[in-house]
């Protein structure tokens, strides 16, 4: 018996070169309106979160790391799971 090689069984696969479309004008234009939509309309959820939120938790949220840096932009975590916090603290009294 002789021993099975892969030259001589198995036939080479081709190359197949796939090419992604390329987005249109228009449709990146929509797109681009879509997702700028998409974040104002969270952004207005988080300013709303926010306002739920106590001051000394609001003021947390804006932290410097340094005093060279900008500051941060707000932590949405923080927000969401603070509101989630209040809001279930005074929905059960």
């Amino acid at each position: 018996m002789q021993p099975c090689t892969p030259s001589s069984t198995v036939k080479p696969l081709k190359k197949h070169v796939y090419f992604a479309k390329k987005e249109s004008e228009h449709k990146r234009e929509s797109r681009s309106r879509h997702e700028k939509r998409r974040r104002e309309e969270m952004n207005a959820v988080f300013a709303e979160m926010m306002s739920l939120l106590p001051e000394d938790v609001q003021r947390n949220v804006f932290r410097l790391q340094r005093t060279d840096q900008k500051p941060k932009k707000p932590d949405k975590c923080f927000i969401i799971s603070n509101a989630v916090e209040f809001i279930k603290k005074n929905g059960r009294s």
